[in-house]
């Protein structure tokens, strides 16, 4: 079923590349699938709509996320929704200026809001209550509904899938379903919701004002790779625990020439670290461990060395009257340009337009 604007009534369809409202009768998100499927393109889609006619609000907000019902909203209170779609993550920013009950079916996917003001209350398994502005939380579990109360909000909401987050935990695929289970839905810490915070901030800033570099496969992973990241540390879950004893006694250097092997082999290709912990067969936290203890760096900090290594490579081999710097270093997943001519300069001792030109 695709809906189009006959269905949804009064609702704008803005395509924020162009600036322009979209023709009635595109389809504006597959039904019943939160997250969009991966098409095979890196590029960054972003969208805002607006809704003002309460009979077809849950329409489109279970065509956004999923089988939901809503109780109380009234006509001639807007909900704005714009929605960046970075393919395996959804950020959504939402201002509501209505104020209503709602109950979710469970989605199959995992949100996580942060509310910038106003009142948002929820009731699910293990939680219950208001949501705290600042504070991020996990909704509910994919497999669990949800209810509660909306109240006149802002807010962001970040829609990762199961498995996605399980592979960036490691988690081996054919596991049984709920592997990875939240143990609390709000932050360990201060600190950890502000870090989450900072990140869903850089990762929307660089789609707002650079979205071209999502084309860049190594780029676009690395930034959903910063967002289940900041998930699986933010919020205390089933498969990262504490450190243990055996976290040590498994890193053995074996472990860590395997793991390099790995890194060294596939630095052209998207890697999470949960990936490289399954190809030693050992947990992330021992692998973590075997890098730490033995290099002073993170899996992933090893990696960006040796893509590093890639880009001097390619900047020496490659003919200035064609190349540049950016899309060079682009093309290795470094983004930042400014951070990425610190760690060159660092590395070889030069700028790299300087490597290129040589």
């Amino acid at each position: 079923m695709t809906l189009d604007h006959g269905d949804l009534g009064d609702v704008k369809t803005l395509d924020d590349s162009s600036g322009k409202w979209l023709d009635p009768g595109r389809e504006l998100f597959p039904l019943g699938c939160p997250v969009h499927a991966d098409d095979g393109s890196s590029n960054v889609k972003q969208n805002t709509f607006v809704i003002t006619e309460a009979e077809q609000a849950e329409i489109f907000l279970t065509e956004a996320y999923g089988n939901i019902h809503i109780d109380g909203w009234a006509d001639g209170d807007p909900l704005r929704l714009k929605r960046t779609d970075l393919g395996k993550v959804l950020i959504d920013e939402i201002d509501n200026a209505g104020t209503y009950r709602y109950s979710f079916e469970p989605l199959g996917a995992i949100l996580i809001t942060t509310l910038s003001e106003g009142r948002l209350d929820r009731h699910t398994a293990g939680a219950q209550g208001s949501l705290s502005v600042g504070q991020p939380s996990v909704m509910a579990e994919p497999d669990r509904p949800y209810h509660g109360r909306l109240f006149v909000s802002s807010m962001n909401v970040v829609t990762l899938t199961p498995e996605q987050l399980s592979r960036s935990a490691g988690i081996p695929q054919g596991s049984e379903p709920g592997a990875l289970r939240f143990e609390t839905f709000l932050p360990v810490s201060e600190t950890a919701g502000q870090h989450w915070r900072l990140v869903v901030a850089h990762v929307m800033a660089v789609a707002d004002t650079t979205p071209d570099a999502f084309a860049e496969p190594l780029v676009h992973d690395s930034l959903v790779q910063l967002l289940h990241t900041a998930a699986l540390t933010t919020f205390a879950n089933s498969y990262l625990p504490l450190p243990h004893g055996y976290d040590r006694r498994d890193a053995t250097p074996k472990v860590l020439q395997r793991a390099i092997g790995y890194l060294e082999a596939n630095a052209h290709l998207p890697i999470t670290v949960g990936d490289v912990a399954l190809h030693c067969r050992v947990s992330v936290r021992t692998l973590q461990y075997a890098f730490r203890s033995r290099l002073a760096m993170s899996p992933m900090e090893y990696l960006r060395r040796v893509r590093l290594d890639r880009v001097h490579r390619d900047l020496i081999t490659a003919d200035p009257s064609n190349a540049t710097v950016t899309a060079i270093a682009s093309r290795w997943g470094f983004y930042n340009h400014g951070k990425f001519a610190e760690y060159y300069r660092s590395a070889y001792g030069r700028i790299p337009s300087h490597t290129l030109r040589a």
